[in-house]
């Protein structure tokens, strides 16, 4: 028998979805994703948005005004730091926000390990 594939855990709550990123990542715990992810926006701007204006939008990192350099940035930094490929034409990625981002992020999030049955 084969190496089995990987499994996507499939979550329609955002809460849910949310908390399985922190799981998947508990090192980024507190303050959470969506916070880490302000972080590295605000990063790859070069401080043109603040971690506290991206909190506050709900808006796309488009018309917040974030350009495609930093989209590229962003993209880089979410590669080396999460091990995840956003690809630039990810709509998650300038069409969204961050809500939409972490989202993405959790479609990617590593599975949480099984227990072994004790026995």
């Amino acid at each position: 028998m084969g190496a089995e594939a990987p499994y996507q855990v499939v979550v329609d709550d955002e809460e849910q979805r949310a908390a399985h990123v922190d799981r998947a990542w508990p090192d980024i715990r507190p303050p959470g994703l969506r916070h880490r992810l302000a972080e590295l926006v605000s990063a790859a701007t070069d401080g043109q948005l603040t971690v506290a204006e991206l909190l506050d939008s709900e808006e796309s990192l488009t018309a917040l005004g974030v350009s495609s350099l930093a989209l590229l940035r962003l993209a880089d930094g979410l590669e080396e730091e999460f091990e995840v490929l956003i690809d630039l034409g990810d709509p998650a990625l300038h069409a969204g926000g961050l809500t939409a981002l972490a989202a993405r992020l959790h479609d990617h999030a590593p599975a949480a390990p099984v227990a072994e049955p004790a026995g």
